[in-house]
């Protein structure tokens, strides 16, 4: 077996331990090693416990690049976490490359991490314009009873957490592609067809911004009064599985984040599931991601049965 292939395993099981152990001797980038570090503090904060961390991996790409080898794998990682008796298992999905020297391992990181939302800059700047307009005339192609599901958009987002669903084109940056399924998975009402910048939905693989774009849904769901509705309630512990908190990292008014409500934990906080990075029963507040900042606002919203 070649060398620099037990060095990478050597460097995965180090990562795993990271969380119980505390080495020092694993390859994290300082801005990594930082994240890690807000987690384990949240964790500590709430009195919950990492009991163990199991790694799988696999290789999807190998390379020669400038005289270094390079290797591109994906890295599924389960935490068995014990909260006040209550246990669980959160899960993420990293994509990563390492890089050895002469088979020796000189570099471990994230490929795409959650710094790099969504954003085609037009449409955002499109949906900022509406921002400063709570009022805007959203027309409605469905009438009838909002009968939201929460269990099915809880199993939806439970079975399809961390794959793509071929019914719906996939896009790299997916948070609110993603969320957008679990709603319409849960039965709630689409309306706005065709017009892409007026409603929510999608038809045709064709959808509108509000469907993709994460700043667009979360101002559908601060002023909609027809089909899709949700109520904005001030904190997390108000929330309940099937419901949606949106995230502004930077503290900017720009909103680049959505994830799904699939569990309450002992504290009566949520845990969700979310694309991009793609994450099970991760705690709300996303503490531990390199997209937050302490400027970090939040939008938690009731939808509306």
């Amino acid at each position: 077996m070649k060398k620099w292939f037990n060095n990478y395993k050597k460097n995965i099981q180090r990562q795993a331990q990271y969380y119980t152990d505390k080495l020092n001797n694993v390859f994290f980038r300082t801005e990594e090693y930082e994240c890690l570090e807000r987690k384990l503090k949240s964790f500590r904060n709430r009195k919950a416990e990492i009991i163990e961390c199991k790694p799988y991996d696999t290789i999807i790409s190998e390379k020669q690049s400038r005289g270094n080898f390079e290797i591109e794998y994906l890295i599924h990682c389960q935490l068995l976490i014990k909260h006040k008796g209550f246990f669980y298992t959160e899960e993420s999905i990293q994509r990563r490359k390492s890089i050895f020297d002469n088979e020796e391992l000189v570099d471990d990181f994230v490929v795409n991490d959650e710094r790099h939302f969504e954003h085609n800059k037009k449409v955002r700047n499109r949906e900022m314009k509406n921002r400063s307009n709570p009022g805007i005339n959203y027309q409605s192609a469905a009438t009838g009873q909002n009968n939201y599901n929460r269990s099915a958009a809880v199993e939806y987002a439970e079975k399809w957490w961390d794959s793509n669903n071929t019914a719906y084109k996939n896009f790299e940056l997916n948070c609110t592609n993603f969320i957008s399924q679990c709603l319409k998975a849960g039965k709630a009402p689409m309306r706005g067809y065709p017009n892409r910048s007026q409603g929510w939905w999608y038809a045709n693989q064709n959808w509108s911004y509000s469907w993709t774009v994460a700043h667009a849904l979360r101002w559908y769901l601060g002023t909609s009064t027809r089909g899709l509705r949700a109520k904005e309630v001030t904190e997390p512990d108000k929330l309940i599985p099937g419901d949606v908190i949106c995230y502004d990292f930077d503290g900017d008014g720009k909103w680049q984040h959505n994830t799904i409500v699939v569990e309450i934990d002992s504290d009566n906080m949520p845990l969700v599931n979310a694309h991009t990075i793609s994450s099970r029963k991760r705690y709300w507040s996303y503490e531990d991601s390199p997209a937050w900042t302490e400027d970090a606002n939040y939008k938690f919203f009731n939808i509306i049965v």
